[in-house]
């Protein structure tokens, strides 16, 4: 008798150890899990976005050859990390004027280009082009400073180059 009851306290203390461990465990994945997956998300959709891209560079199509047809004249770019810079770079190698970049975070300017915050009273453009994967929130913000202007995202112009040609 006196040893099924140690081997019950035994195995009920084990348990208790096992099970503080995964909730410690679990704590731990419940913090620390957002932020690697919208690490992982980021990373995805700009992966798919040169990859894109690329694409349509071999085929010989510019992105500039969208902008040259559109309508709107005065544009700005929302996301100034990698592939805002590229955007930019081939947008002057075009000759399509960028007014300014919006960026979230502070970010080195390399360029003679302005830089904001969707927080800073924006000057009115036409057109923001969002490099990044976050339109609604993105749209949400621009809407509070200019009303009218319209705003596209990047993978949504690549994605019609590389379908349409």
């Amino acid at each position: 008798m006196i040893f099924i009851l140690v081997f019950f306290l035994l195995v009920a203390g084990a348990e208790l150890i096992v099970s503080y461990r995964q909730r410690k465990e679990f704590s731990y994945i419940q913090h620390e899990f957002p932020k690697k997956s919208s690490e992982l998300i980021k990373f995805k959709h700009n992966y798919l976005l040169m990859y894109d891209w690329f694409l349509i560079e071999r085929k010989g199509i510019s992105i500039a050859t969208y902008f040259n047809t559109c309508p709107y004249k005065h544009m700005a770019i929302y996301g100034y990390d990698l592939i805002g810079e590229l955007l930019k770079k081939e947008l002057d190698e075009a000759g399509i004027p960028v007014e300014y970049v919006i960026a979230e975070n502070d970010v080195e300017n390399r360029t003679d280009i302005r830089i904001y915050t969707y927080l800073d009273n924006l000057p009115p453009v036409d057109l923001v082009v969002v490099t990044t994967n976050e339109l609604y929130k993105v749209k949400e913000k621009i809407y509070k400073s200019d009303p009218k202007c319209a705003v596209v995202m990047l993978k949504d112009i690549v994605s019609m180059l590389l379908w349409d040609n």
